[in-house]
């Protein structure tokens, strides 16, 4: 256990080994998984995880896109977000520097600020799917394709795959970026 109370879960692919932080039972990929979303997305393309969590998919996504790619990742849950940031900053300082952007922001259709309802002090069960639970967390929000050509406009014609888990908002989320889905045509997990 460390500061963040999670357990620390060691994996090798190849000769890259990486250390995550995890979160109750440990999330693993293997090398197959990696060859399953290879067919998916190619090396350089630009991807975007949507309710990132402590970053098991946005390492694969990472790791699948290679050193010219790129990944965004949104988390909006202020507990579990210094476990992405954490997660990341071990990537990005063992394998590709500058490679995983994180953002402790929600995607919504319109930016703001919005309150997540947990039934628990750790803030892992609630969000979107919680209606006046005990615990709150006031968070930002932004709209999906207002942010990335706000931030990275040079990147936007690469965006191959958008990760969506948002406890029932992913169809407000697709409804609100139809320019980027009409434009781009990424992949929609």
């Amino acid at each position: 256990m460390n500061k963040y109370g999670y357990e620390i879960e060691d994996f090798s692919i190849g000769e890259f080994n990486f250390n995550p932080l995890q979160k109750g039972s440990p999330t693993k990929f293997t090398q197959e998984q990696l060859f399953n979303l290879e067919k998916l997305i190619k090396i350089g393309d630009f991807v975007i995880d949507i309710g990132a969590y402590t970053g098991d998919t946005t390492l694969e996504f990472a790791i699948a896109t290679g050193c010219n790619g790129k990944v965004i990742a949104f988390e909006p849950n202020v507990a579990v977000f210094p476990i992405l940031e954490k997660n990341t900053d071990l990537f990005n300082a063992q394998l590709y520097k500058n490679k995983i952007f994180c953002y402790n922001l929600a995607v919504m259709s319109v930016g703001g600020e919005i309150e997540l309802n947990y039934v628990d002090s750790d803030f892992c069960n609630g969000g979107f799917g919680v209606i006046n639970g005990p615990f709150v967390q006031k968070v930002k929000t932004v709209n999906l394709e207002d942010f990335i050509f706000r931030n990275y406009r040079d990147d936007f014609s690469r965006i191959a795959l958008i990760k969506i888990d948002t406890e029932g908002q992913e169809f407000n989320i697709l409804k609100s970026s139809q320019g980027l889905l009409h434009r781009n045509k990424p992949i929609l997990l």
